[in-house]
């Protein structure tokens, strides 16, 4: 298996699981009322890799109508 890296992937020491988080921009901070953006993606680094499909945060301000 080769080794992947992948931007805003990290792995949580405390609980194990593989977590996309990115800093939210000073221009977005008071629309959507966080520093940051997180999503566990899974257990596992072949999960994450998986979902983590490169567009979590574009996700994330479609959901909470950001634009």
């Amino acid at each position: 298996m080769r080794n992947v890296t992948v931007k805003y992937l990290r792995k949580n020491d405390r609980t194990g699981s593989f977590e996309y988080r990115r800093r939210v921009t000073k221009s977005l901070e008071k629309l959507v009322t966080k520093r940051e953006f997180l999503k566990v993606l899974g257990k596992t680094q072949s999960e994450a890799v998986m979902r983590y499909g490169g567009r979590m945060f574009s996700v994330y301000c479609r959901r909470h109508s950001v634009q």
